[in-house]
Order: C-alpha cells, then sequence, then structure tokens
C-alpha cells in the first residue's frame, strides 16, 4: 500500500496501489494541491523520491507546502524532490504536438537518470490539450503508461469546470479516480473509483492551516483524550517534514499580484493588522486560496498565467463566497466596471491603491462577511511582536506565569481565553516529549517542562485538536501521553496559575521554587 498522508483516505481507500494512476478532480480551491502535498511529504519521509510537475515556481511550491507544516527544502536540495514549472506556452505547444511519447521523453530527461516513485502533476491539463476526446484520451493513456512502466505512483490533478472534458477523457485509462466537492455540508472527498477499496460514505474534511487536510468527526479517529482517561493506543506513525507555522490573529488577506514593488506596497499599507499573504500568479495564487483560506482576496487586474477576472470567476464558480477587491489603472469606462461586478468582484480601487481607500473598503467588506468585528480595530493597535519570543520551552515556572498571565490579558479584550493543557508521561520519555511537541509551537506559543510532564500554552486561544493531531501523527513513543485540558475562563490569578502548574506537572528544580515561595510569604 501507498501512503497518501491523509489517514481517513487511507483507512477507507486502503491506500494507493505501487505503479498506478490516479485521477484527481475537482473544482480550484479545494483541497487538491494539499492533498497532493501530503501524497508527497509521505513519500519522501519514507525515503523516495518524488516528482512534482505543476504552474508554480518552485519557490513557491516549496514555500505553500512550508505554510501547510512541511519543510520540502532539504529534500529538494538532496535532489529527492524534482520541481518543475511548466512554461507559459505549454497548452499551445501540447496541442501542436503529434508524438505523445515526446512528453514522457522530455520528462526523463529532466529527472537525469534519476528514478522516482511518486510523481504528480498539478495540474495534467496543459498536457492534455488537444482537438478532440479521443485525442486527449490516448494522450493520457500513453502518460499514464509511461510513468507506471518507471514504477510511479502518480498523481493526475484536474480543476474544474475547465479541465472537465480532460477529466472526462482519462477516467477510462485510470486505475482510481477520486473527486473533490463541496456541498451544503462543506468539502468532501469522493471515491469515485477505487478498486482496492469497499466504497463507503464520502470524507467529509477541512484545510487545517499548519496541518493539511482533517477529516471531520465522521472519520477522524480521536487518539489522543482530552480529560483524565487514557488515550487508546495509536500504531507509530512514520515523522514527515514538518515545521512549526506562525499563525498570525488578524483576519488574512491574499493579494495576487505579479509586479513585486505594488506587492510589497500592499503589505505596507495593509499593516500589522492583517495577515498579508503575496502571490505572484494564477495558479499561485488558487493554491494559495486553499492552503490559507484567506477571508479577503485583492487581485491586480492583469497577473501572470491569467486576467483577475479569471480568478474572480473561478473563485465564484467554486463557491468561494469570500470578499474580492480588483486594482486596476482603468476604471473610467463603465464597460471595465460592469466587467468587474460580472465576474463578481465586490469592489475595485484604481492602481496603485490609496491608503485612505483601500484600508477602509476591506475593513467593510470584512465586517460584512463576518470575519472580524468591531473590536478587531483594536487589533491593529496591539503589538503582534509583543507574545513572541525565540523561547519557546521552558522550566522557569516564573517567566512561563508571566506569559500566561500576559496572554490571557490580551485574549480577554476579544473575549477569548487563552488554550492551556497538560501532557504527562513517565520521567524516562520527557524529553522525548518536551522536544516533539515544541517542534509545533509558533513562536508565540509556550512549553513548560516540569518533572512529571509539560504544560503547552497555544497563543491566541489557539484550537487545541489540530495541535494535538499534529502530535499524534509524530509521536513514535511506545507509550501515549495523558492529555488533560485546562479550563482559563475568566481573569486569570498568578497564584492559581503556579498552584495549578505544580500540582499538574511539578519544576524540576524544586529547592528554588521552596525558597522562592518561602521569600514571598514574608
Amino acid at each position: 500500500m501507498v501512503a497518501t498522508g491523509f489517514a481517513a483516505f487511507d483507512e477507507i481507500a486502503r491506500g494507493l496501489r505501487q505503479s498506478e494512476a490516479y485521477l484527481v478532480y475537482g473544482a480550484a480551491g479545494l483541497g487538491k494541491s494539499t492533498f497532493a502535498l501530503g501524497f508527497i511529504s509521505e513519500g519522501l519521509a519514507a525515503g523516495e523520491a518524488v516528482a512534482l510537475v505543476t504552474s508554480r515556481s518552485p519557490a513557491t511550491v516549496l514555500e505553500q507546502a512550508r505554510q501547510s507544516g512541511l519543510d520540502f527544502e532539504a529534500a529538494f536540495q538532496n535532489n529527492l524532490l524534482f520541481l518543475f514549472e511548466y512554461p507559459e506556452d505549454i497548452a499551445g505547444n501540447s496541442s501542436r504536438l503529434l508524438d505523445d511519447l515526446r512528453i514522457v521523453e522530455e520528462f526523463r530527461a529532466a529527472l537525469a537518470g534519476s528514478s522516482v516513485q511518486r510523481v504528480v502533476f498539478d495540474p495534467i491539463t496543459p498536457l492534455l490539450a488537444g482537438p478532440t476526446q479521443s485525442f486527449v484520451a490516448d494522450r493520457f493513456r500513453v502518460i499514464a503508461n509511461s510513468i507506471r512502466a518507471m514504477g510511479a505512483t502518480a498523481l493526475y490533478l484536474i480543476d474544474l469546470p475547465e479541465g472537465q472534458a480532460q477529466a472526462t477523457a482519462a477516467k477510462d485509462s485510470a486505475h482510481g479516480v477520486i473527486r473533490f466537492e463541496e456541498t451544503r455540508d462543506g468539502r468532501r472527498l469522493v471515491l469515485e473509483s477505487m478498486p482496492e477499496s469497499q466504497g463507503g460514505e464520502p470524507i467529509r474534511f477541512e484545510l487545517e492551516p499548519g496541518l493539511g487536510l482533517r477529516a471531520l468527526p465522521d472519520h477522524a479517529r480521536q487518539v489522543l483524550t482530552i480529560g483524565p482517561a487514557r488515550p487508546t493506543r495509536s500504531a507509530p506513525m512514520p515523522l514527515a517534514i514538518r515545521t512549526a507555522q506562525s499563525v498570525a490573529h488578524a483576519a488574512t488577506i491574499l493579494t495576487i499580484n505579479p509586479d513585486e514593488a505594488e506587492s510589497a506596497q500592499l503589505q505596507s499599507l495593509l499593516g500589522p493588522a492583517f495577515r498579508v499573504i503575496p502571490a505572484a500568479g494564477a495558479a499561485d495564487g488558487l493554491s494559495a486560496v486553499a492552503i490559507h483560506a484567506p477571508d479577503l482576496v485583492i487581485l491586480a487586474e492583469q497577473v501572470r498565467g491569467g486576467g483577475g477576472i479569471d480568478i474572480a470567476r473561478k473563485l465564484r464558480g467554486a463557491g468561494r463566497n469570500l470578499p474580492i477587491v480588483m486594482l486596476s489603472r482603468r476604471l473610467r469606462r463603465v464597460a471595465d466596471q460592469a466587467a468587474f461586478l460580472h465576474a463578481g468582484v465586490d469592489a475595485f480601487l484604481t492602481m496603485p491603491a490609496e491608503r485612505s481607500l483601500l484600508r477602509p473598503c476591506v475593513w467593510n467588506l470584512l465586517r460584512r462577511a463576518g470575519a472580524i468585528g468591531l473590536l478587531d480595530r483594536n487589533r491593529g493597535e496591539y503589538d503582534s511582536q509583543a507574545l513572541s519570543s525565540e523561547v519557546n520551552c521552558t522550566g522557569d515556572l516564573d517567566y512561563f506565569v508571566a506569559r500566561v498571565l500576559h496572554e490571557g490579558a490580551f485574549c480577554q479584550r476579544f473575549g477569548a481565553a487563552p488554550s492551556l493543557f497538560v501532557m504527562r508521561i513517565g520521567r524516562h520519555l520527557l524529553d522525548e516529549l518536551a522536544s516533539v511537541v515544541a517542534l509545533f509551537t509558533r513562536s508565540a506559543d509556550l512549553v513548560f517542562t516540569g518533572e512529571r510532564g509539560i504544560v503547552v500554552l497555544l497563543a491566541g486561544a489557539g484550537d487545541t485538536a489540530p495541535f494535538l493531531e499534529r502530535f499524534r501523527r509524530n509521536w513514535n513513543g511506545s507509550t501515549p501521553p495523558f492529555v488533560d485540558e485546562v479550563a482559563t475562563g475568566g481573569v486569570i490569578a498568578e497564584s492559581s496559575m503556579r498552584s495549578l502548574v505544580l500540582e499538574a506537572v511539578g519544576v524540576r528544580n524544586l529547592e528554588t521554587e521552596k525558597k522562592r515561595a518561602t521569600s514571598s510569604s514574608y
């Protein structure tokens, strides 16, 4: 079985079959690329060589992987991960090419004699440009059979609706067909055709920043129990190549602009009040929508790989209702303004954008969309670095309590509470536990290492479920820890927090703590 990295899928589908072709299709932005990144990560974690053929630049792929909690940089530098970017005229050249095998020959030449065990085409659509359905079907059959003969398991991604004809033509030659769709109940992964599986209900999932695809309760297995009960033991999973992520507290804004200077200006104009994610082209932008789930998108009228109007239409066609702002140099004509509105754009401003217009426009759209409330205006005044620190693991109880109090005061301003939980384990595994947990902490999170366990502070009222899921997938110890969530409603008192930590996990240098307690009593 070839694991994909999506546990719920692997359980139901029994993974993928070695050296077979799988068609993955659905509307843009539903998670197909994130699914493919997980598939790549599983291969790299197993020591396999992987190739990705895509319309995105290598730098963009590495950054998007990093935002999903995956660090591919070392694999890329060590020639375990091969990244190939389509040339801009690939669709035109492909449609004129009559020798299908030449595509495979060029792919082999690009590998320079290296063998790969996994291949991803994201998307395969540019190589399937052709005049007829039979032409497209024959070409896909040649490519799939050739990659299969190389001994590689392959994913072929297609976006809908523009790739509907290619998806239909390719189904007969694919060993398995996986469909991503969005319904009233949310996103679903459907096993349309998987010979090794026994069928079953579609997998409902959501995209979790820093984690990737996360199955919703219908399919998610709870491995770590929050509470006093002993959790069930999970099978060891290979340590995927993941890095900690810094998740901003503010609303997330995606800017799609090919001009670096203008993109930098937008980041400066929006300032620290928002988390700004830049993208240069259409493919990069649509992938970023799936990975980051932004609250608002700012589009330049002209971007690499398509126009801003085309991107807006794709987002609306995929059911995305997030606010869209268009920046254009030609807004005098009513026809241009009407074209923007018909494409689904909510507001348009003259480029270069004026701060006095851009920020109120963004605030108003986000408020109407429910992404921010009136209190969020204060977030721009808050120093986002106040809770950040180079220290994310400590044994100093005074420092830990001070950080908890600071975080509690900040969260209270927005009607929230900091997330705290305790993990207890045998002393012989304590250092390993602290090290693994620290891998997933953000710059504002903190881990306190005590004598009998650890206490974890997730800044900004972070959700504990994704954090514990990442831990579960990467904990290879023989014994899982006990996990207890700490309720921190209302104002947190320093004395009660200190007592809680001492009672739950203790401190490693108990004599120092006794002296501190004695001196404070006088």
